[in-house]
């Protein structure tokens, strides 16, 4: 809480002045300039007493939703309460998250006597996970305008921002909802493959395979007969989503782990509409969480709770440390995937030993995310030295990595290399592919 002049004690100190200055020239102005102060004091003193009883009667409570979807405009609702006996003039400033668009926001009010006060404005978060409102500063000026007393209340609140896919009050925009109706289509069309679970019999139609006609079946109905098969269901996911340092390089206007998390979910919910179960697990020197094979009808408000918060800590990817908690905390055969990156030697080496041992009893898919800035470096014109010293370190970069994802592959490891931008579809083409086969 602080107390300063208001603007008209501002300008009676100013007139008090050019009193004194003209009191050179003429000697009572100098005496008038001291009455004006003398009445000057004691009014802003009395003022700010007054001030200091109001400053209790001002309650003020912000309403935001809970959840929000990215870069998706929500409605902040701020409501102030006056049980003072006169109409008071205020300025009002909500702190808003650091990356909140706007990044501030202020307005000049008249709070009306014992009443409440409201306003809204909309706001949107371009980046995902959980920020936080500040408080709510009020500067209230004195009836006479001679003193301000500046204050704040605590109305801090937070909201959680998901992709906006995955935020239910979201309004989808065109490329998102086509997108969703993309990955869903390809989902029920490659489900309707060949599977080795019995579905039902039914009558033979035309492009139906002959290997699958019920001979029995069609002597008793005396037509053909085929036995159907359906892909198997409830079988176990698990999601790897690596938060080290490699995963926060950028990637266009997001980053390789946002990329990441937005493919992860994408994906679930692929996962969990073919009737699996889908589980998740964040790492970086450390495990960050997991969460076991889960479905139903909540399952995937739960995946979105675990992964929309993640952020890089800049810190070097343990695969052991989470692949070992994965083999303790899931025993059953499933499907593991990966996304991550691997540049330097030393770190496809740690990758490929952790990768051998979880291989022998999972099936490994690892999505490999490359870097936007290598590719760039190896592609653009050299016409210094400079450029042709970070176009040569790029290509050796470029040459490792490709190796490192050679010898995964021939270590019985599925890999998927593509931008980060690019990740989602690939991704779920590989894993239809897998379910296609029976090889979960």
């Amino acid at each position: 809480m602080s107390v300063r002049p208001a603007s008209t004690a501002i300008a009676w100190v100013g007139f008090s002045v050019a009193l004194a200055i003209t009191a050179f020239v003429w000697r009572p102005m100098g005496i008038a300039a001291i009455v004006v102060l003398a009445a000057l004091v004691p009014g802003m003193v009395v003022e700010i007493l007054i001030l200091r009883k109001t400053k209790p009667l001002i309650d003020v409570q912000r309403n935001i939703p809970t959840t929000a979807g990215r870069a998706t405009p929500f409605r902040v609702l701020l409501e102030i309460t006056s049980r003072a006996s006169r109409p008071i003039h205020a300025a009002v400033r909500d702190i808003l998250p650091e990356d909140a668009i706007p990044s501030l926001w202020t307005k000049s009010v008249i709070l009306p006597a014992n009443d409440r006060f409201q306003s809204h404005y909309s706001v949107r978060i371009p980046h995902r996970g959980l920020h936080a409102f500040g408080p709510v500063w009020i500067r209230i000026r004195g009836r006479w305008g001679l003193a301000e007393l500046q204050f704040s209340l605590d109305s801090r609140a937070e909201v959680k921002v998901f992709p906006e896919v995955f935020h239910e009050a979201a309004i989808l925009n065109k490329e998102s909802a086509a997108e969703v109706r993309l990955l869903d289509q390809r989902s029920r069309t490659r489900q309707q493959g060949i599977g080795t679970e019995f579905q039902s019999l039914d009558e033979f139609r035309t492009n139906d395979d002959p290997r699958h006609i019920d001979w029995r079946a069609t002597a008793r109905q005396n037509r053909l007969i085929i036995r159907r098969f359906q892909t198997e269901k409830h079988r176990d996911v698990v999601i790897l989503v690596d938060c080290g340092r490699l995963m926060g390089a950028g990637a266009g206007s997001r980053s390789k782990l946002d990329c990441a998390v937005d493919s992860a979910l994408m994906l679930a919910r692929v996962v969990l509409h073919g009737g699996d179960h889908c589980g998740v697990g964040m790492f970086d020197d450390e495990v960050i969480g997991y969460l076991p094979p889960t479905s139903g009808p909540n399952a995937l408000a739960t995946l979105t709770g675990c992964l929309y918060n993640l952020q890089t800590r800049w810190r070097e990817s343990d695969f052991a440390s989470m692949f070992a908690t994965l083999q303790t905390r899931q025993r059953k055969r499933c499907l593991v995937i990966v996304i991550s990156d691997l540049i330097d030697p030393e770190t496809s080496v740690r990758l490929r030993q952790a990768l051998l041992k979880l291989v022998r009893q999972h099936v490994v898919l690892f999505a490999a995310l490359r870097t936007p800035e290598l590719s760039e470096a190896f592609r653009m014109p050299l016409t210094t030295d400079h450029e042709a010293f970070q176009n040569v370190v790029a290509a050796r970069i470029i040459k490792q990595r490709e190796s490192a994802l050679h010898m995964l592959g021939r270590s019985s490891v599925q890999v998927v290399d593509v931008e980060p931008s690019q990740l989602t579809v690939p991704l779920i083409d590989r894993f239809l592919e897998l379910r296609e086969r029976s090889q979960l």
